[in-house]
């Protein structure tokens, strides 16, 4: 059976169903909304009533604050806009500070790099004196304490002229030791080659460097093509024969020898050049290097080799207040150590000292010398003389006419003007 509208009954049904079904869904949704709408105003009420507490607690603060301050209400909305101002100017301000603590951190740098160079400067100078400290200072001889400080010998109102035609050296000095006055001199400032009076400073520089004299000094084949081809005397060492540096200083003063002389500036500075140096250095530190200046240790003429009498006479003195160059400078005789090519040693004796053993001494005694001779300077001798009244006196006499002369000239020289 057919409706009214032309559907049948279970058409009809269905769409009763599907009507009945969208009012349950329109009745869920709204019921859904509404829900909805009263959980958010629920939270909506929530949050203002917190508003509400937590304004009500700022206007508290805020009349707190005012009330301390007795500032009426407006300062603070005059004062905001210098809140931003300063807000603002924060950031320049920071990077000014930070500049200035940049800066003050590098001035603390420099400062500990200066103190620390400073520090580094203290150490450095301090370990220098240490080390001059521990330094080998040679025995100082017995004659010593009786000299002048200082190597400056100077003529004063009561020196005298040598006028002598007996005396026949060129060049002459006598200084008192013990008072560093000149007190006879002849041509005392001029300048003039030493000759083999060089190896008294050679001697000296040596008894400076060397601090175990009985160490083996080695004659090298240097050294004795040195004195050969200079046709200089020698102490007759023969090439790779060992001595002790001692026999080494006797052999460079007794018989002058020139092989002893290059063998031990060879042993000591590593070379004869670089032992000229030493010797410069030593003459440097007695302050004669104004006229002063050697190239060799042996005294082989060179324009560049020169020095005054008085230049001399300094050296000397120098050379005696050091007990081992007193003793070999007043030896009259020595005898090296035994050696395979020597089993005996080698006798030597010092010429002037020899020469003038039975010389008729009423002034005193000669206690030590060193002679010298090269043809370009003729014959020159240094001498230390302690005279009967105890005084000291040193002697140098250059181009003389003879190396007999020479020596008796030092005789005659303290006969006439020591006292």
């Amino acid at each position: 059976m057919e409706s009214r509208n032309g559907l049948d009954n279970a058409e009809l049904r269905r769409k009763r169903r599907q009507r009945l079904k969208r009012r349950r869904q329109q009745q869920i949704f709204r019921r859904t909304l509404l829900l909805i709408v009263l959980v958010t105003a629920a939270l909506f009420g929530l949050v203002s009533l917190a508003g509400s507490r937590r304004g009500d607690a700022s206007r508290e603060d805020q009349v707190q604050i005012i009330s301390k301050t007795d500032k009426p209400a407006y300062a603070s909305q005059q004062e905001a806009p210098q809140a931003e101002s300063q807000k603002e100017k924060e950031p320049a301000q920071e990077k000014a500070e930070a500049e200035k603590a940049e800066e003050e951190k590098e001035e603390e740098e420099k400062e500990e790099k200066a103190q620390e160079q400073q520090e580094k400067k203290k150490k450095k100078k301090k370990k220098k004196e240490e080390a001059e400290e521990a330094a080998y200072i040679p025995e100082r001889s017995a004659d010593a304490e009786f000299f002048a400080e200082g190597y400056d010998a100077k003529s004063y109102k009561k020196t005298r002229p040598i006028e002598d035609e007996d005396i026949y050296s060129q060049y002459i000095v006598l200084v008192n030791a013990e008072t560093n006055r000149i007190e006879a001199a002849r041509n005392a400032a001029t300048v003039m080659n030493p000759a083999s009076m060089t190896k008294v400073l050679t001697i000296l520089v040596c008894s400076e460097q060397i601090e175990d004299l009985d160490k083996k000094v080695t004659m090298t084949m240097s050294a004795n093509d040195y004195a050969f081809v200079t046709e200089s005397s020698a102490a007759g060492l023969e090439v790779g024969e060992r001595v002790s540096a001692r026999d080494m200083l006797y052999c460079t003063i007794l018989p002058s020898g020139a092989d002893a002389a290059v063998s031990l500036a060879e042993y000591v500075a590593g070379s004869h050049e670089a032992f000229a140096d030493l010797m410069n250095a030593k003459v440097k530190e007695l302050g004669r290097d104004k006229t002063a200046h050697f190239t060799n240790a042996v005294g082989i003429y060179d324009e560049d080799l020169h020095c005054t009498v008085v230049d001399m006479a300094m050296i000397m003195k120098a050379a005696l207040e050091v007990k081992v160059c007193r003793e070999a400078l007043t030896a009259h005789t020595y005898t090296t150590g035994a050696t395979k090519e020597h089993p005996d040693g080698i006798f030597m004796s010092n010429v002037f000292l020899r020469r003038i053993e039975d010389y008729d001494d009423d002034f005193g005694v000669v206690e030590s010398a060193k002679t010298g001779y090269v043809d370009e300077a003729g014959s020159c001798a240094v001498s230390y003389a302690i005279t009967n009244s105890g005084k000291r006196y040193i002697c140098v006499t250059g181009n003389s006419t003879g190396s007999w002369n020479c020596i008796y000239d030092h005789c005659r020289i303290y006969e006439r003007y020591a006292k």
